[in-house]
């Protein structure tokens, strides 16, 4: 959540979603049980994070190190080769709710190994509004416990996921259930809309 207001229809402290349009907030100024109603209006906040371009195997381990990148746009400069190293799943601690712009490269060879963990993928865990698009994955083996993927452990919210492909992926889990070659679950919630074509 992006912030916190004072609702009128709710009558206490109100979570505010990012890039949300919410109607019939207030402004308030006094004191804490003693709040006067200043102003009523409806209002849209949209959060944008960095731009982030991602150009090796290194800069792709670090682009979720960036305060704020859980809503960065990264786009792929070029095809990356991670000649069979080991790397740790993306946002695991801030859900991603951002842009992926693949820009028609590939990301090949690497591995995720993390058997005691759940939402493990390239991505950890999306969230909200999220875009994944023209990409592609090719020789992938990932371990996790449950939830995993090779694009993406676990979605949650609505999102947009066009044009990914995944190919030689090894994705196993040490419990059972919720398990794909390209996404472990998704988890649609009311009030977003989400599209998944050309997969």
């Amino acid at each position: 959540d992006c912030a916190e207001f004072r609702g009128t229809d709710a009558g206490g402290w109100n979570d505010l979603p990012c890039n949300s349009t919410l109607e019939y907030y207030v402004v308030e100024f006094g004191a804490e049980n003693d709040i006067p109603i200043v102003e009523s209006t409806q209002f849209t906040v949209t959060v944008e994070g960095p731009a982030i371009s991602v150009g090796s195997c290194e800069e792709l381990q670090t682009a979720d190190d960036e305060g704020g990148s859980w809503y960065a746009t990264l786009t792929l400069e070029d095809d990356i080769d991670c000649d069979g190293q080991t790397i740790s799943s993306l946002f695991s601690e801030d859900n991603f709710q951002g842009t992926f712009d693949g820009d028609g490269h590939t990301i090949s060879n690497f591995v995720i190994d993390q058997p005691e963990d759940s939402q493990v993928g390239l991505l950890s865990q999306t969230e909200g509004n999220v875009t994944i698009r023209d990409l592609n994955l090719e020789n992938v083996s990932v371990t996790a416990s449950y939830e995993a993927g090779a694009l993406l452990g676990g979605g949650d919210g609505g999102f947009t996921i066009t044009n990914v492909h995944a190919t030689n992926v090894d994705v196993t889990t040490t419990a059972e259930g919720l398990v794909g070659g390209l996404i472990g679950d998704i988890d649609a919630e009311d009030g977003f809309d989400s599209l998944i074509s050309n997969v």
